[in-house]
């Protein structure tokens, strides 16, 4: 276990940075794979932490080629136009 009282500042900076990165990666593949209802993929980003690189293959090369759920049909799963 880390112990971040011996830290120092660069190697917190770098830490912190690192969790940002892996945060902002993994919730943009949890929305897509959300959205496109690709149910095994969000459980894997769910399971496991990849510092950001799985999520990227997802997010710019196996999701490129679907189609995306349009606004129509999401308010008519919804029935949200009433």
């Amino acid at each position: 276990m880390i112990n971040m009282q011996t830290l120092s500042a660069s190697q917190l900076y770098v830490l912190l940075v690192l969790i940002l990165w892996s945060t902002v990666w993994k919730y943009l593949a949890l929305w897509r794979a959300g959205t496109n209802r690709d149910i095994k993929w969000f459980i894997f980003f769910c399971i496991f932490n990849t510092l950001g690189f799985i999520e990227i293959l997802y997010l710019y090369f196996l999701d490129s080629g679907r189609p995306k759920h349009s606004k129509k049909a999401v308010k008519a799963s919804f029935n949200l136009d009433k």
